[in-house]
């Protein structure tokens, strides 16, 4: 052991650090608020018995960026994302602004029913809806995980 470790531990130094890395300890949850990495993977369903073009609203465990979503086989459709701002308020579409701003478009996906993968910008969003296009034939479980750029 160092004279500097002996000379901490016996003037009280050590508590002081240890109560100091306490402090520095976070959850998951503030860690993903702080810009840091992924959230968990959550299944998000369209239930065609309560809506055949919405699931149910989603809470990602924390604000992010990104939404990466895993599009299962589904009837021809577009796939988008509704944000709100806190649980149970008012769903927004959300809208990409193309490069050259000629247009906007609802959904980043074109009609079709291969699985995929695909990236939202939801830019600090915690809750999210996933709609689809067109009705859905059965019900779907889409895969998201909330994702923030370190």
């Amino acid at each position: 052991m160092s004279n500097l470790w002996r000379l901490g531990t016996e003037s009280g130094i050590e508590q002081e650090l240890t109560t100091k890395l306490l402090m520095w300890t976070v959850t998951y949850d503030e860690r993903c608020n702080m810009g840091l990495g992924v959230g968990p993977w959550k299944t998000v369903q369209i239930d065609i018995s309560d809506s055949d073009v919405l699931s149910d609203e989603c809470d990602l465990g924390g604000e992010f960026q990104d939404l990466l979503v895993l599009v299962p086989t589904i009837t021809s459709s577009t796939i988008g994302v509704s944000v709100a701002k806190e649980s149970g308020g008012t769903f927004y579409p959300l809208y990409i602004l193309d490069d050259d701003a000629t247009g906007s478009f609802l959904s980043a996906t074109s009609a079709g029913t291969a699985t995929l993968a695909v990236i939202f910008y939801i830019g600090g969003i915690r809750f999210i809806k996933i709609t689809a296009g067109s009705a859905q034939a059965a019900d779907r479980d889409f895969l998201v995980r909330g994702i923030n750029p370190v």
